[in-house]
């Protein structure tokens, strides 16, 4: 994604709390406190103290409003709690600002790359946490997978020189499709986790999320195809899924 100069400039300008004139010695006191409020938030997390968690990941992004990774973990923690509606906001706001770091390479290399190498070494941290049983959830596998692809992709862009920032990883296209489907935006579902499945064919919860949505709306050709696409990629489909499918292609065979 290219983004021209100028275009930048007013993006980053614009960006709450994004102040210009800071010192880089008050630039990196102010991110070492941002990050101090993101691993509480995560603490938080895992301790299922989702309200503390949302508490400390806007008190991140409120600091350094390009924070991408704490306004997607407060997304995340409002999925939790079903506030869907905050979620998208919060999922939203992440995809805002890995848009104005796609600028920040273009205006600020140094500092661009600083902040892929920190958001490489909190993705290694949860990688450890959830291999060593401390960060607990019902797909732990899963959720390993994509953090070690996110940061495979970090790795392969810095390798590349940096020229060019990394895309907007598709697990925020399939969370923020997560939220439009739990508020019944089933158009604004599809486009995301469609997104996402081209981003990224590999990642099976997409096309998952797609079979589900296409059973919803009686499209079982494509349904059917997605499961397929799924288990290609190494998701584990509930069975039910693949039942109910089948059981609404027999309904309609029998019309």
């Amino acid at each position: 994604m290219r983004i021209p100069a100028a275009a930048v400039l007013v993006m980053l300008a614009a960006a709450p709390g994004f102040a210009m004139q800071k010192s880089d010695a008050q630039r990196d006191k102010d991110r070492q406190v941002a990050l101090d409020h993101y691993q509480k938030g995560r603490d938080a997390m895992t301790g299922e103290r989702l309200e503390d968690a949302v508490a400390e990941f806007k008190a991140a992004t409120s600091i350094d409003p390009l924070f991408s990774l704490a306004y997607f973990r407060e997304g995340q923690a409002h999925m939790a709690l079903k506030e869907y509606a905050q979620a998208e906001q919060a999922f939203v706001a992440c995809r805002q600002s890995y848009e104005n770091l796609a600028g920040l390479q273009l205006t600020n290399t140094e500092e661009a790359e600083r902040r892929r190498d920190e958001e490489i070494q909190e993705l290694e941290n949860e990688i450890q946490q959830i291999a060593s049983g401390q960060a607990k959830t019902s797909a732990s596998a899963n959720l390993s997978q994509q953090l070690q692809q996110r940061v495979s992709e970090l790795r392969r862009n810095r390798r590349k020189g940096g020229n060019e920032a990394a895309a907007i990883p598709a697990e925020l296209n399939v969370s923020l499709g997560s939220a439009y489907f739990r508020q019944g935006k089933m158009d604004l579902a599809e486009k995301e986790w469609r997104t996402a499945a081209g981003t990224n064919p590999k990642l099976g919860e997409a096309h998952n999320n797609l079979a589900a949505l296409y059973l919803i709306t009686q499209k079982l050709d494509e349904a059917e195809k997605e499961v397929d696409l799924a288990e290609k990629a190494g998701f584990h489909v509930n069975p039910r899924l693949k039942d109910d499918i089948k059981t609404a292609r027999k309904s309609s065979s029998a019309k």
